[in-house]
């Protein structure tokens, strides 16, 4: 073998050599890159692993937390008790007169059942709020669906829900409603949303505060009962609720006046109030035991939303009371048309009494207020004081207190009328 041929012989074997070097870099190469992407598919495949178990130990979670919010999963367990739950929450707002109907459950997507009632009412806005705010406050799986309020007479609503409540079919047979509360709420007191919603009233013009009369000051005697009548209107026409704030001393037995500083202040709570009562009407009665001068703070609140007050200040002044007069007493008086004048009715309206009176003998029908005046054929008297269950008249000279039923003629005298002029009309 010549030199040209040992020549392309070494290089036939070199280039042989660099085949096979080449093949086998290429499949050692192809081997670690399957490896590595068999460890990447891998590690994707272990990631979406512990995403789905992560998943599920949520969901799990989850559904404990449905589980304790659900109702029973007893159909009829789950109606009794959420309709007794519902009659519950109305009456927690104030409401007697709800209705609570239930009307169909559904199964959902083959996963929880769905319950379906209706609560009527009649309420105002005040209570409307109370009723959504413990709604919402309750950590049940419920829901207010549909919420439709109609306004009526006297700041009243008339209110429909339509409510959708949930049991989870793997919550206990016989569990009990939820007693914790939720967590939807944007304020925990319900004095927020008072505020916020009733003190605007979306339902009714603004409401106006109720205006005090002018009061002239009155004058009591000592250890005797003295009534205080304030006098108030309300622009709505709607119920008054009087009520004593406090009592100030301004002038002491002797009718010096006490410094502004020192100045005795009663407040409800103390002694003096346990001696005081206010009825409906407003009548203060009080009988003093201590001379002096004293002003009352008297306030009056309206039934509106929001409720509105004033208050008004009535200055008395306590006194010995006179002397007796050496008098007989007063005579009755004698008019037959009273033996047939019966007192047949004492109504309370817009915080005033009013007395019905009626002559039987020509069926004449009398409704007067305190200070009118009553004529009935030859009888001519005044309505003095009106009570709860009976009339105070003013005839002539003398005081008669008729009692609900009675006829005038039967009434029981009270005091001489001149007297009665004397103190002021007290």
């Amino acid at each position: 073998m010549n030199r040209r041929e040992k020549i392309l012989a070494g290089t036939v074997g070199l280039l042989f050599l660099v085949v096979i070097v080449n093949f086998g870099a290429k499949r050692v190469i192809a081997m670690f890159t399957s490896r590595s992407d068999r460890a990447a598919e891998l590690d994707e495949a272990l990631t979406d692993t512990e995403v789905v178990i992560r998943r599920g130990e949520i969901a799990k979670g989850t559904l404990s937390v449905f589980e304790e919010r659900s109702l029973p999963s007893d159909p009829v367990l789950a109606n009794s008790r959420y309709r007794a739950w519902l009659h519950e929450w109305a009456e927690e707002a104030g409401i007697t007169n709800e209705t609570v109907k239930y009307i169909v459950s559904r199964r959902m997507r083959n996963t929880y059942d769905l319950h379906t009632f209706t609560v009527t009412c009649q309420c105002d806005l005040r209570q409307m709020v109370r009723l959504l705010f413990s709604f919402y406050a309750h950590d049940s799986l419920h829901r207010i669906k549909a919420l439709t309020a109609r306004p009526l007479e006297r700041n009243q609503l008339s209110l429909s829900f339509t409510i959708d409540a949930v049991s989870i079919p793997t919550a206990a047979l016989d569990k009990q409603l939820p007693k914790t509360l939720s967590q939807r709420l944007a304020f925990d007191r319900i004095e927020d949303y008072l505020d916020t919603i009733v003190g605007r009233n979306p339902y009714a013009p603004a409401n106006r505060p109720p205006k005090f009369a002018s009061a002239s000051p009155q004058r009591g005697y000592l250890n005797q009962m003295l009534d205080i009548r304030p006098k108030a209107e309300d622009p709505e026409k709607g119920r008054l609720t009087y009520g004593l704030k406090a009592i100030v001393q301004t002038r002491d037995a002797d009718g010096n006046e006490i410094p502004e500083s020192d100045r005795p202040r009663f407040e409800p709570g103390t002694d003096i109030f346990d001696e005081i009562s206010v009825d409906t009407s407003g009548v203060i009665r009080w009988q003093p035991a201590e001379k002096g001068e004293f002003e009352f703070l008297v306030s009056v609140a309206d039934d509106g939303l929001p409720t509105k007050e004033d208050s008004q200040i009535i200055r008395v002044t306590v006194s010995d009371p006179p002397p007796p007069r050496d008098e007989p007493p007063p005579a009755r008086p004698s008019f037959d048309v009273a033996k047939y004048t019966f007192v047949t009715g004492i109504v309370e309206r817009n915080g005033q009494w009013e007395v019905w009176l009626t002559n039987r003998t020509d069926g004449q029908w009398l409704r007067r207020l305190e200070g009118e005046t009553i004529q009935i054929g030859s009888f001519e008297g005044k309505v003095h004081r009106i009570h709860a269950r009976s009339v105070e008249i003013l005839a002539g000279d003398t005081l008669l207190s008729v009692r609900y039923g009675q006829c005038i003629a039967d009434g029981q005298v009270l005091a001489n009328g001149r007297d009665i002029a004397a103190s002021g009309g007290e």
